[in-house]
């Protein structure tokens, strides 16, 4: 296994390499020149600002020396009014070596900016960039950050000749050796690289189905001694979306070295990037979803695994494209500050509009994840007894003895008081109270009844059954009448039966049973 991912992370490290020429040979000098104020505006800070961003973006990613004028001596013959005066923008070249001059100017209207870039090679042609046009708000400077970066693109293509996923990329020695690597087992022949790409391509295919079916293979064989099946089918769902990442990444290492000089290649190297974001996610989501079934079938609980796991592995996988498309979205430079403000707005108006749904949908969750009680189960809620028939998400049905169904919202339910007759396990205690007159014997009346429900069938012997004398009342010695059965359900048909019992007991030992009687004393005047 480790080999196999520091295999694939090789492969991955490669994507940062380029088959290019050693920079330290070939480089090459830009000048960064300030930003005129075209309006005189009160953003004026942008002249030096705006060539600042751009000098360290392209430094950054490629192997050209950006120069930043406004960080080097200067001599004091330089104006600023760089846009229109081509003049001094040759002087400036001829007097710091370098091939290429960069400068702009900028007007800013309202809430409004508008950016022109213009690139000066040290012969003397001027090179007009398209326009830009963003606004000002409170992302201003990230939109700056933007614009740069779209500029140094375009210098990269349109000025300095070459492939942008080259420039984009400073681990070129890595992605040279790769290409070495081809060329040493038999490539060395092709020197078009649009044909050396499509070898890269092919090699990567079929590397791809070979590695898959190989390693795949192995680490069946090895899953195949555990006693678990968990491994076994995270191995299945691996060997598909792997295979299939190597191959983009195939074809990604294609488009380095075929050398091609067009914007369009970068929208095609982030669809490639995109699909490889999209088939991990998948991969992460699959492999969550095998361990939550996993979990779900190691409880002793089939709401958790028939409702619970399948509502978590929705949730997760919801969760995981939502974060790979936001970051897909912020890889094509789309602004995704007013999306995730939409969804936060919108998802508190969602969640304050349905807030008692989502308190009954966690109430439910909770009661699962509690095993308060399941379907079968009698309950006793608010006076109410019956037994239940249906845990939902949202909310629990009690039949009663009735023939009534009541349903009770989960939200509420979690925070009521409840009798379960079942657990901790199914036996109950029965209880049964009767009297007897003033001057019977009580140790006789305990021997009777203890007696008369001990002959009761179905009762357990343990605890044993006891008759005890609890108050003496107004007119009677009153008793309680205990014992216990295995199924919570005989409860009422046993209080019955050991009533029936007890009062034929009473009667056949000659036991008088009393009735409320009032003594009325009159006194003669």
């Amino acid at each position: 296994m480790r080999k196999f991912l520091r295999l694939l992370f090789l492969i991955l490290f490669s994507l940062s390499a380029i088959a290019a020429q050693d920079s330290q040979q070939h480089l090459r000098k830009i000048i960064f020149l300030p930003f005129n104020d075209y309006a005189d505006s009160k953003m004026k800070y942008l002249e030096h600002y705006i060539p600042e961003v751009m000098s360290k973006n392209l430094k950054s990613t490629s192997g050209y020396e950006a120069i930043n004028l406004r960080f080097n001596s200067t001599p004091p013959n330089y104006s600023e009014d760089y846009f229109n005066n081509k003049a001094l923008i040759l002087s400036i070249l001829k007097d710091n070596p370098a091939e290429f001059a960069v400068t702009g100017r900028f007007l800013v209207h309202e809430k409004q900016i508008i950016i022109e870039t213009k690139v000066f090679d040290f012969a003397g042609k001027e090179i007009s960039a398209p326009i830009y046009e963003g606004i000002i708000d409170d992302r201003f400077l990230s939109s700056i950050q933007n614009f740069s970066q779209q500029k140094d693109e375009w210098i990269r293509i349109n000025i300095l000749k070459e492939n942008p996923l080259q420039s984009s990329l400073p681990e070129r020695k890595h992605a040279e050796g790769l290409i070495e690597f081809l060329k040493g087992i038999g490539l060395s022949f092709i020197n078009n690289s649009l044909l050396l790409a499509l070898f890269v391509a092919l090699f990567f295919y079929f590397g791809a189905v070979i590695m898959s079916r190989v390693v795949i293979s192995i680490f069946s064989r090895v899953t195949a001694r555990t006693k678990t099946e968990l491994d076994d089918e995270i191995i299945e769902l691996l060997q598909s979306p792997l295979k299939y990442i190597i191959i983009l990444i195939g074809f990604r290492i294609a488009l380095y070295v075929s050398d091609i000089k067009s914007e369009s290649i970068v929208v095609v190297s982030e669809i490639i990037n995109s699909l490889i974001m999209l088939i991990v996610a998948y991969i992460l989501s699959g492999v969550s979803n095998v361990l939550l079934k996993y979990w779900g079938g190691k409880v002793d609980n089939p709401r958790i695994k028939h409702d619970l796991v399948p509502l978590f592995s929705r949730g997760i996988r919801v969760v995981i494209f939502s974060v790979v498309f936001i970051i897909i979205l912020s890889r094509f430079n789309i602004d995704i500050a007013p999306f995730v403000t939409s969804l936060g707005i919108a998802g508190f108006a969602i969640g304050f509009a349905v807030k008692d749904t989502l308190s009954n949908i966690i109430g439910g969750v909770i009661l699962i994840l509690d095993n308060a009680f399941v379907v079968g189960d009698k309950v006793t809620i608010d006076g109410d007894t019956g037994f239940i028939t249906e845990v939902g998400l949202r909310n629990t049905k009690i039949l009663t003895f009735d023939n009534e169904i009541i349903v009770i919202p989960n939200g509420e339910l979690m925070n009521k008081k409840f009798k379960n007759f079942v657990q901790p396990d199914p036996r109950i205690r029965v209880i049964v109270k009767f009297s007897v007159a003033y001057g019977s014997n009580v140790d006789k009346v305990r021997e009777v009844v203890v007696s008369a429900i001990s002959a009761i069938e179905g009762i357990l012997d343990e605890p044993a059954p006891v008759a005890e004398f609890v108050e003496m009342g107004d007119f009677s010695l009153n008793f309680v009448a205990k014992f216990w059965i295995p199924d919570f359900s005989k409860q009422h048909d046993k209080k019955l039966e050991a009533t029936d019992i007890i009062y034929k007991a009473l009667n056949a030992h000659g036991i008088e049973i009393p009735f409320p009687t009032n003594t009325i004393y009159l006194k003669k005047s």
